[in-house]
């Protein structure tokens, strides 16, 4: 029963940051410039939807009793610090190539792959909704 839970879990959460990534890129900035605070802060919650999202991924599989992570110190599996040490490594597999102080193994090589991708074009995605913007209302204008 508890494995059909964490399953469950699993499905809302990639569910969930599919949506919620679909509709950041839909977003209406009509009223915005082409590069305003607006896009920063969009920009900025994309990532923090992401990271949250790909931790609670780990989690479940760790859950699951795929081992997803390899420690290089002593954590213990379930406490509060292994739940903000997995939020850590997805941070900075986002936003980084990583510090090497936590290793994906398994599925997690796959899985953080995957997420180092989308922190990658993730601002070029950003970047160039903005310049698509830019043009059209050039194209109005002139």
């Amino acid at each position: 029963m508890m494995k059909l839970i964490v399953y469950i879990i699993l499905l809302l959460c990639i569910g969930v940051m599919t949506i919620s990534f679909t509709r950041l890129f839909r977003f209406n900035t009509e009223q915005c410039p082409v590069f305003s605070w607006t896009h920063f802060l969009l920009l900025i919650w994309a990532y923090l939807i992401l990271t949250v999202g790909f931790s609670l991924i780990y989690l479940s599989l760790e859950f699951l009793g795929n081992p997803i992570l390899a420690f290089n110190y002593s954590v213990t599996p379930g406490s509060i610090s292994y739940i903000g040490n997995l939020i850590y490594f997805s941070l900075v597999t986002m936003l980084t190539v990583g510090y090497g102080d936590i290793t994906p193994i398994g599925l997690g090589k796959f899985i953080a792959s995957t997420q180092a991708l989308i922190g990658y074009l993730l601002p070029a995605a950003f970047l160039a909704s903005g310049i698509a913007k830019s043009t059209q209302k050039w194209s109005r204008s002139g």
